[in-house]
């Protein structure tokens, strides 16, 4: 994304790609893109805050996993 232009009914966004530019229109934009936004850049939010917590993921097989409460572990 190289662009961002914004009228009343939508955002159009512009995009380099290895064929040449495009645009692309939508309703709305969100700025969730990572830590670097480059839709926060472009707009002038700035940067996102660091994360607050830190995520893993597995996929296992357990045991009596009833057990297991609900919530963060």
């Amino acid at each position: 994304m190289v662009g961002i232009r914004q009228d009343d009914l939508a955002v159009t966004i512009v995009v380099r790609t290895t064929g040449g530019g495009r645009e692309l229109c939508a309703r709305y934009l969100v700025g969730c893109d990572g830590a670097d936004s480059t839709v926060r850049e472009l707009v002038g939010f700035g940067a996102g805050a660091d994360a607050t917590v830190p995520g893993w993921m597995a996929v296992v097989d357990m045991v009596d996993q009833e057990k297991l409460r609900p919530g963060f572990h």
